[in-house]
Protein backbone atom coordinates (compact mmCIF):
# COMPACT_ATOMS: atom_id res chain seq x y z
CA UNK A 1 0.00 0.00 0.00
CA UNK A 2 1.08 3.25 -0.87
CA UNK A 3 1.64 6.29 1.77
CA UNK A 4 0.83 9.39 0.69
CA UNK A 5 3.99 11.91 1.77
CA UNK A 6 2.08 15.43 3.63
CA UNK A 7 3.05 18.41 1.40
CA UNK A 8 4.28 21.47 3.96
CA UNK A 9 2.01 23.98 4.21
CA UNK A 10 1.61 27.23 2.74
CA UNK A 11 2.88 29.36 5.65
CA UNK A 12 4.89 28.39 8.11
CA UNK A 13 2.01 27.73 11.21
CA UNK A 14 3.09 27.85 14.78
CA UNK A 15 1.16 27.09 18.19
CA UNK A 16 0.39 30.05 19.70
CA UNK A 17 1.64 30.48 23.12
CA UNK A 18 2.35 33.62 25.56
CA UNK A 19 5.66 32.49 26.08
CA UNK A 20 6.82 33.07 22.51
CA UNK A 21 4.30 36.14 22.14
CA UNK A 22 5.10 38.01 25.45
CA UNK A 23 7.55 40.62 23.67
CA UNK A 24 4.76 40.99 20.97
CA UNK A 25 2.04 41.50 23.56
CA UNK A 26 4.23 44.00 25.67
CA UNK A 27 5.36 45.97 22.45
CA UNK A 28 1.27 46.36 21.45
CA UNK A 29 0.57 47.17 24.99
CA UNK A 30 3.16 50.13 25.04
CA UNK A 31 2.23 51.66 21.31
CA UNK A 32 -1.58 51.15 21.85
CA UNK A 33 -1.99 52.49 25.38
CA UNK A 34 1.28 53.35 26.96
CA UNK A 35 1.70 56.00 24.65
CA UNK A 36 -2.07 57.25 23.71
CA UNK A 37 -1.82 57.83 27.90
CA UNK A 38 0.78 60.14 27.14
CA UNK A 39 -0.87 62.13 24.93
CA UNK A 40 -4.10 62.40 26.56
CA UNK A 41 -2.56 63.79 29.68
CA UNK A 42 -1.45 66.74 27.42
CA UNK A 43 -4.93 68.05 27.93
CA UNK A 44 -6.81 68.97 24.11
CA UNK A 45 -3.75 69.58 22.22
CA UNK A 46 -2.24 65.81 22.98
CA UNK A 47 -5.70 64.55 22.46
CA UNK A 48 -6.36 66.73 18.94
CA UNK A 49 -3.48 65.21 17.69
CA UNK A 50 -3.51 61.05 19.13
CA UNK A 51 -7.51 61.38 17.50
CA UNK A 52 -5.81 63.08 14.22
CA UNK A 53 -2.40 60.97 13.81
CA UNK A 54 -2.76 58.18 15.59
CA UNK A 55 -5.71 56.46 14.52
CA UNK A 56 -5.63 56.71 10.70
CA UNK A 57 -1.52 56.92 10.48
CA UNK A 58 0.59 56.13 12.92
CA UNK A 59 -1.70 52.82 14.72
CA UNK A 60 -1.56 51.11 10.87
CA UNK A 61 2.07 51.42 10.45
CA UNK A 62 2.25 50.12 14.29
CA UNK A 63 -0.20 47.09 13.40
CA UNK A 64 2.01 46.63 10.35
CA UNK A 65 5.34 46.53 12.32
CA UNK A 66 4.95 44.08 14.61
CA UNK A 67 2.34 41.63 13.27
CA UNK A 68 4.95 41.34 10.48
CA UNK A 69 7.60 40.96 12.64
CA UNK A 70 5.45 38.35 14.77
CA UNK A 71 4.65 36.50 11.35
CA UNK A 72 8.25 36.54 10.47
CA UNK A 73 9.57 35.10 13.55
CA UNK A 74 6.77 32.53 14.56
CA UNK A 75 4.60 32.09 11.83
CA UNK A 76 0.87 31.93 11.68
CA UNK A 77 -1.26 31.68 14.40
CA UNK A 78 -4.92 33.14 14.12
CA UNK A 79 -4.84 33.87 17.99
CA UNK A 80 -2.43 36.31 17.85
CA UNK A 81 -4.13 39.00 15.74
CA UNK A 82 -7.06 38.30 17.11
CA UNK A 83 -5.76 39.11 20.61
CA UNK A 84 -3.76 42.17 18.92
CA UNK A 85 -7.14 43.66 17.61
CA UNK A 86 -8.74 43.22 20.78
CA UNK A 87 -5.74 45.38 22.74
CA UNK A 88 -5.79 47.65 20.03
CA UNK A 89 -9.13 48.69 20.03
CA UNK A 90 -9.73 48.52 23.25
CA UNK A 91 -7.24 51.82 23.35
CA UNK A 92 -9.52 53.28 21.06
CA UNK A 93 -12.30 53.55 23.31
CA UNK A 94 -10.36 54.23 26.57
CA UNK A 95 -8.33 57.47 25.07
CA UNK A 96 -9.47 58.68 22.08
CA UNK A 97 -12.06 61.53 22.24
CA UNK A 98 -15.15 61.61 20.26
CA UNK A 99 -17.59 64.30 20.10
CA UNK A 100 -20.60 62.12 21.20
CA UNK A 101 -21.58 57.98 22.44
CA UNK A 102 -22.06 57.49 19.02
CA UNK A 103 -19.02 58.29 16.80
CA UNK A 104 -17.19 56.76 19.66
CA UNK A 105 -19.27 53.18 19.20
CA UNK A 106 -18.97 53.66 15.31
CA UNK A 107 -15.14 54.14 15.57
CA UNK A 108 -14.58 51.23 18.39
CA UNK A 109 -16.62 48.64 15.64
CA UNK A 110 -14.92 49.81 12.89
CA UNK A 111 -11.41 50.09 14.44
CA UNK A 112 -11.89 46.50 15.82
CA UNK A 113 -13.11 45.18 12.39
CA UNK A 114 -9.94 47.08 10.14
CA UNK A 115 -7.48 46.52 12.94
CA UNK A 116 -7.74 42.94 13.63
CA UNK A 117 -7.87 42.61 9.92
CA UNK A 118 -4.74 44.41 9.26
CA UNK A 119 -2.74 42.20 12.33
CA UNK A 120 -4.28 38.91 10.40
CA UNK A 121 -2.71 40.20 6.42
CA UNK A 122 0.51 40.97 7.82
CA UNK A 123 1.03 38.06 10.54
CA UNK A 124 0.10 35.89 7.11
CA UNK A 125 2.19 38.54 4.90
CA UNK A 126 5.38 38.33 7.51
CA UNK A 127 5.14 34.19 7.85
CA UNK A 128 4.44 34.12 3.92
CA UNK A 129 8.22 35.85 3.90
CA UNK A 130 9.31 33.36 6.55
CA UNK A 131 8.64 30.52 4.20
CA UNK A 132 10.28 32.30 1.05
CA UNK A 133 13.43 32.81 3.57
CA UNK A 134 13.23 29.39 4.17
CA UNK A 135 12.17 29.20 7.66
CA UNK A 136 10.43 25.92 8.78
Amino acid sequence: MRKLKKKGSFLPVSKFSMENAKLYVIAVIICFHILPMVFVFMGPTGQSVLLNMFMFMVNPMLIFGISFFYGVRLGFEWKFPLMFGILATASIIMYYNFDGMNYMLLAGILCAVVYTLFAYLFTLFGAFIKKLMGGD
